[in-house]
């Protein structure tokens, strides 16, 4: 079976602080799928904000 691919760019539409409070968010939410329903999840943060957001994503 395919894996879902949930992606999003998000251009200049959100400050720092609400990439990574989407960023939280989402995180929350994948963590409520089992294994096998496992979405690959692609985010475009804004320029701005990709040094927090990667730092995000690095620790979990």
């Amino acid at each position: 079976m395919r894996k879902p691919i949930i992606a999003g760019n998000w251009k200049l539409n959100n400050t720092i602080e609400e990439a990574t409070t989407l960023v939280e968010d989402i995180k929350v939410k994948i963590m409520d799928c089992n294994k096998a329903q496992m979405p690959v999840v692609i985010v475009c943060p804004v320029f701005t904000a990709l040094s927090a957001v990667s730092k995000l994503l690095k620790n979990g």
